[in-house]
């Protein structure tokens, strides 16, 4: 029924031209798309005799485009709202005018009518007009007239226009005096333009018609992002979950992921197949894999009637449902009594024919040589909260702790423990480098903590569904494939990146989520800026001169978090006074002061 949707059927390979749409009721009716890179204008045949659902053929309200001719040649315009109205969107109706005062020729029909200032924003001594070419045309009402308009007549019964005829002014005409010249490769056809339109900008701002400036003219109404509908009928590569296996087919339509549990694990939740369907999401929930009943099982060799390590030591995690954990070829405890000192031999990895024994513990003890336990233990890397639990036999309570990166180097964290999963905090004293990726494996929201009254609050912040298949990006110091921070010099810095820098586009639906509620803004001039940062500052250095200001969308994680418990609360060493956040093309940037 638009342009889009043909433009989509034909996988994005199709050309400006005339083409054939149907209505609500199957009735047909032509229109001109015009394609440009990423967007475009749809044009309605002066021969319509149907009704049109005009809002199916647009998405951008926030000007039109003006197709004219002049001296046999094809010039273009835009008209959008004054700067003091840019928030009110224009009004494109079909043979009406809701909200909008009459027209003189509102019997030329069919017609479509473009409203600017709608009645009720009207007053006498406001300043009122529109944007020809993105500058402004103002006069001042001076009688409270609320006309605000222009409209073009199909006028399929060749009526008259009425007796009153008004006249030309710069104002109403600069579109027509200072268009643009418009390629004869990139022409509308004649069947898209008519020569019946008329103006009125109530309150001296002026009145006329098509008899004044004698022009074919139509408008151009424009749609934005459809190529990103063609890259959505291709879904993400599959995530794998915490404990989980996963093979998958590919991600076009139709593709499928099987998803299993590693050993260990036991699946309690989701779907252990899933279909890529054609919004480019997978159908289905993510598998739940949950650890089992653990025990840790030390492998010692038996040597004259002793036990000590074996050579390829080995800290074997066991499920008591599953037995042995991946990738070891020691004993597996289905085969052995299921008394707490059965013995159970097997083969080491790599020792052909060596003959290993040891005990598995059901209940979490560990029998056997303590050195083994302690070399083995030791051996896991302390680096994430995660790994501190697993040592801990899953046994360690929310709070501050040290770890290591792969240098070797320390650092603090805190481990915030949940119900089977959890949040890591970095240290605000971190000097060191960090690998954000061994923080965590939850890509789909960050959870800000956060301050207010002497009380702590939380809220989540994710990617809004249009972008819900395109990760979360959590570096430290760096922001690679985004755009770079205003305070970039305020290091450490945990940067989170939303919508990368090349899905960007003018006229593009951007934002995030909040607490599972989408902030939306409509990208005004293809700003790339989608991020919010929090900065440890170690030199303590000043912000730049650009401060900003709070807006509701930056800012609805503050306004409504929720409460934490005290006995949950982050300490101070784990919060930063400062921050920053842009949402570039209109969205707003703001930072902690």
């Amino acid at each position: 029924n638009n342009c889009k949707s043909l433009q989509v059927a034909a996988k994005g390979a199709l050309l400006s031209g005339a083409y054939t749409v149907q209505n609500s009721a199957g009735q047909s009716f032509r229109i001109y798309c015009l394609f440009k890179d990423g967007y475009g204008y749809t044009f309605l045949s002066k021969n319509t005799n149907v009704a049109v659902d005009m809002g199916s053929l647009y998405d951008d309200k926030t000007h039109v485009l003006v197709r004219f001719t002049k001296s046999n040649k094809q010039y273009e315009s835009t008209l959008a709202q004054i700067d003091s109205f840019a928030s009110v969107p224009l009004s494109v109706q079909y043979n009406g005018y809701t909200g909008y005062n009459r027209p003189q020729n509102f019997g030329m029909t069919p017609y479509i009518y473009v409203g600017f200032i709608p009645k009720s924003y009207t007053s006498k001594g406001a300043r009122q007009g529109w944007k020809t070419n993105g500058q402004e045309q103002i006069f001042t009402n001076c009688d409270a007239n609320p006309n605000s308009y222009i409209m073009f007549m199909f006028n399929n019964a060749n009526k008259p226009y009425t007796s009153y005829a008004g006249s030309k002014n710069s104002l109403m005409y600069k579109w027509y005096d200072e268009g643009t010249l418009v390629t004869s490769s990139d022409y509308v056809t004649n069947e898209f333009l008519t020569i019946y339109h008329e103006i009125h900008h109530g309150g001296c701002g002026g009145y006329s018609r098509g008899s004044n400036v004698p022009t074919f003219a139509n408008i151009g109404l424009k749609f934005i992002s459809f190529l990103i509908q063609f890259v959505a009928v291709q879904c993400a590569v599959p995530d794998i979950p915490t404990g989980a296996t996963m093979t998958y087919t590919g991600t076009a339509i139709g593709d499928t992921a099987t998803y299993g549990c590693k050993p260990g694990y036991q699946k309690t939740g989701g779907d252990t197949s899933r279909k890529c369907g054609g919004s480019g999401q997978w159908l289905g929930s993510d598998i739940v894999c949950t650890m089992g009943d653990y025990g840790i099982a030390i492998f010692c060799e038996r040597t004259k009637g002793h036990l000590r390590c074996p050579l390829g030591k080995k800290l074997a995690i066991y499920s008591a449902m599953y037995g042995r954990t991946e990738g070891d070829t020691i004993c597996d405890h289905r085969s052995a009594r299921k008394t707490s000192n059965t013995e159970c031999t097997g083969v080491l990895p790599g020792r052909k024919k060596q003959r290993v024994s040891g005990t598995l513990s059901r209940n979490l003890q560990v029998l056997g040589s303590q050195i083994c336990l302690r070399e083995l233990i030791n051996s896991i890397a302390k680096n994430n909260c995660k790994s501190l639990q697993v040592i801990a036999k899953g046994a360690l309570p929310s709070g501050a702790y040290t770890v290591q990166n792969s240098a070797g180097e320390s650092f603090r964290i805190y481990c915030l423990f949940k119900d089977g999963y959890g949040y890591t905090f970095l240290s605000k004293n971190t000097n060191v480098a960090v690998d954000m990726g061994s923080l965590y494996d939850d890509k789909t929201h960050v959870l800000v903590r956060f301050t207010k009254s002497n009380k702590q609050y939380e809220s989540t912040l994710a990617q809004i569904d249009s972008f819900a298949s395109v990760p979360l990006s959590i570096q430290y110091n760096g922001y690679t494939g985004y755009n770079k921070p205003i305070n970039f010099g305020m290091t450490p810095y945990i940067y989170v990146g939303f919508i990368p820098k090349s899905y960007t586009s003018k006229g593009a639906r951007q934002g995030w989520k909040t607490n599972g509620q989408e902030q939306i803004f409509t990208n005004c001039d293809a700003n790339p800026n989608s991020y919010i940062m929090f900065m440890f500052n170690n030199a303590n250095k000043p912000y730049t001169s650009y401060a900003g200001s709070k807006n509701s969308l930056m800012y609805k994680w503050y306004d409504e978090g929720t409460l934490v418990p005290s006995s949950d609360y982050v300490s101070n060493e784990f919060l930063t006074i400062y921050h920053e956040i842009h949402h570039g093309g209109c969205g707003g940037y703001s930072r902690g002061s």
